[in-house]
C-alpha cells in the first residue's frame, strides 16, 4: 500500500474478526472501514473466543509497550516476551475455565444429537419434547377453561374487520395464529428457535441474568401469587377453578418428569433465566419505538408496536445461522 500511496481500505471479515483488523490496520495508520460476513462454515464459538483473547492479549502488549511498530510488523520487545507469556497464561486461565463450564452443557455428543443449531447453539430433542407437551397442555386448559376465541372476542367486542387498519387487521391475525396452536412438532420448534435468537440478542445487548437475580424474581412471583391465591379462596367459584389449575399443574409435573415441587421450582427460575432477558430487550425496543414516533398513541401504538417487534424478530432469525437437522423441522416467519 505504501508503494502506490494508498492510504485507505475497506477491510471485509468474519464480523468476530473485524475489530482486531480493523485495530491492526489503524496502527499502521490506514484509514479503514469495515464489512462483517457473519457466515461461516465452522462453529463459531471457538472462533469468537479465540478473537476475545486475541484483542485481549494485543491490548495487554500495547498499553505495557511489549510491542514495537517497525516496518509495519509487530515486534515482541526482548526481555518483555517473558512477562507477555505470563499475562496470556492469567487471561487464558479464567477464560478457558469458564469455557469448559460453559462447555459442560454443550458436549459434542448434544451437538451431535441436536435436531438443530442456532448461532452455534443447540436445540435439543429434549428440549423439543418438553415445549410440545407444554404447548399440548397450554391448548388443553384453554379448551378447559372456556377460553374466547380471537374471533369471538373480535365479535362480542363489536370489531368490524372491514373497519379495522392494516396493523390492527395483522396484529389479530398473529394473535388468532398463536391461540390456535395446539403444539405439533414445528409449531414448538419455532417457539424455541424464535426464543433463542432473541435470548441471544438480549444477551449482546447486556441484559443477561444472574441465576440469583432469576430466584429473586421468582420469589416476588411466589410471593404474589400466595397472596392473590388467599383472597381468592375467599369466592367459591375461585376456589374450584384454582382447585382446577392445581390439577393441572399436578399434570404438567408428571408430564415433564418432575418428580417434587423443587424441581419445578428450579424449572421456573432457569426458565426466568432465559425469559427475563427477552421481556427487557422488548421493552426497550417499545420504548425507543415510542420515542421516535410520539405522534402514535392508543390500541393504534400497541398494534404496530407489537408488529414492528415482529419484524425485527423475523430479521434477527433471517440473520442467524441456523442449521436444520430434522428434516420435519422448518422455519417459519410470521
Amino acid at each position: 500500500m505504501r508503494k502506490h500511496g494508498w492510504k485507505s481500505a475497506v477491510i471485509v471479515t468474519h464480523d468476530f474478526h473485524l475489530l482486531r483488523a480493523m485495530t491492526e490496520a489503524r496502527r499502521l495508520g490506514i484509514e479503514v472501514s469495515g464489512a462483517g460476513v457473519h457466515e461461516t462454515a465452522m462453529f463459531r464459538p471457538p472462533l469468537v473466543l479465540r478473537e476475545v483473547i486475541a484483542n485481549l492479549v494485543k491490548a495487554i502488549g500495547y498499553n505495557l509497550q511489549m510491542y514495537h511498530m517497525e516496518e509495519g510488523d509487530n515486534v515482541l520487545a526482548g526481555n518483555n516476551r517473558i512477562l507477555l507469556k505470563a499475562l496470556i497464561v492469567m487471561t487464558l486461565l479464567p477464560i478457558l475455565a469458564f469455557t469448559a463450564c460453559a462447555r459442560s452443557s454443550q458436549s459434542p455428543k448434544e451437538i451431535e444429537e441436536a435436531v438443530a443449531l442456532v448461532n452455534g447453539q443447540p436445540i435439543n430433542k429434549e428440549a423439543l419434547e418438553k415445549e410440545m407437551l407444554r404447548m399440548q397442555l397450554m391448548a388443553e386448559m384453554r379448551v378447559q377453561s372456556g377460553t374466547v376465541s380471537i374471533d369471538e372476542f373480535l365479535k362480542q367486542s363489536g370489531r368490524d374487520w372491514s373497519k379495522m387498519s392494516p396493523e390492527e387487521k395483522r396484529y389479530y391475525l398473529r394473535a388468532k395464529r398463536q391461540s390456535e396452536m395446539t403444539g405439533d412438532k414445528n409449531e414448538a420448534f419455532n417457539r424455541l428457535v424464535r426464543e433463542e435468537v432473541l435470548y441471544q440478542e438480549a444477551v449482546k445487548e447486556g441484559y443477561e441474568v444472574s441465576i440469583d437475580e432469576a430466584r429473586r424474581r421468582y420469589q416476588e412471583i411466589e410471593t404474589l401469587s400466595q397472596e392473590s391465591l388467599k383472597e381468592a379462596l375467599k369466592d367459591a367459584k375461585a376456589k374450584e377453578e384454582i382447585e382446577r389449575l392445581q390439577e393441572v399443574e399436578k399434570k404438567f409435573m408428571e408430564l415433564m418428569g418432575f418428580t417434587s415441587p423443587e424441581a419445578l421450582t428450579e424449572y421456573r427460575v432457569q426458565r426466568l433465566m432465559r425469559t427475563m432477558p427477552i421481556s427487557r430487550l422488548r421493552e426497550k425496543f417499545k420504548a425507543d419505538w415510542g420515542n421516535k414516533h410520539p405522534e402514535i398513541r392508543g390500541d393504534e401504538f400497541r398494534y404496530m408496536v407489537e408488529n414492528r417487534w415482529e419484524d425485527y424478530t423475523n430479521e434477527l432469525l433471517r440473520q442467524a445461522n441456523i442449521r436444520i437437522k430434522d428434516k420435519d423441522l422448518e422455519v417459519i416467519y410470521e
